[in-house]
């Protein structure tokens, strides 16, 4: 029997499915920091304003989030770490003042189009040029707690999917190339969530909410790998709590050795006077 094709047909299945794994190349925790928390990416941009963070519960947890008002969303650099056609993107934010027009939500030509992807009446839509929709759906975004919202787009179909809290909401074949990051002024690449590129309605376009989280994959996340993702990571204690915290249980520790020794020699020395006695 001859092994070979079967070994060669193998192969090239698995460096296939190597190539287009998903790669996580950027995690912006945004706890008092625009830095990623993995990987050498350079720190979301702020070109309007200074970041404000503020104090939320998110899924049950208080933590940091960044607090964006119209207008003033920030950017990722895609450029040189995460392909322009083939990511995936991974948001966890929260919109408790959701607009009676449809808001941008992410922006994928430097905020030269109006194209891209928006929440509408609470509900995602992908918007092409000209102002018309090019896929709308999923689970509703609740005005109260956070939704964790994906996009993937694979080069190798044009084929763009949109998640909502883990659950399909759709997917489109992007043949006009207007989920392909790309920008007509500079190199960077330039990914822009909540602000909208002004050229219709303007400031009502604006999304605002805070951010919790922003992670992105250089490749294509599977439906069950989004599924599967995680949402927030615990906060870490401070240092110095962390140490007061030790040292107030080795001093309760301390405290109940003296006395069990105290004890334990009350004793002794009650039997040593019985017997002298």
């Amino acid at each position: 029997m001859n092994l070979k094709p079967v070994f060669y047909t193998f192969t090239l299945v698995m460096t296939l499915s190597i190539s287009h794994a998903a790669t996580l190349e950027a995690d912006y925790q945004l706890q008092g920091t625009l830095d990623s928390s993995v990987g050498g990416i350079p720190p979301l941009n702020y070109p309007i304003g200074t970041p404000n963070y503020v104090i939320d519960t998110v899924d049950g947890q208080s933590r940091q989030v960044l607090d964006v008002p119209p207008g003033s969303g920030p950017q990722a650099v895609l450029n040189g770490f995460v392909s322009s056609n083939n990511y995936s993107v991974v948001l966890l934010a929260s919109f408790p003042l959701q607009a009676a027009v449809a808001t941008k939500l992410m922006d994928f030509k430097d905020l030269t189009s109006d194209s891209g992807l928006y929440i509408n009446n609470g509900l995602l839509d992908f918007y092409d040029e000209t102002g018309s929709t090019i896929a709308l759906g999923g689970q509703p975004l609740l005005t109260n707690g956070y939704g964790q919202i994906v996009i993937t787009r694979d080069e190798a179909t044009d084929l763009t999917s949109v998640y909502v809290n883990g659950a399909p909401a759709f997917s489109f074949t992007d043949t006009s190339d207007l989920a392909v990051v790309s920008n007509t002024n500079t190199t960077d690449n330039l990914l822009t969530f909540f602000t909208d590129d002004h050229a219709g309605l303007g400031a009502p376009e604006d999304t605002t909410g805070n951010i919790a989280r922003i992670r992105l994959y250089d490749g294509v996340l599977t439906p069950e790998q989004v599924a599967a993702l995680d949402r927030v990571e615990p906060v870490p204690e401070p240092t110095c709590l962390s140490l007061a915290l030790a040292g107030g249980i080795l001093a309760t520790a301390i405290r109940s050795r003296m006395k069990r020794s105290r004890k334990e020699y009350a004793t002794v020395k009650q039997q040593d006077y019985t017997l002298l006695s």
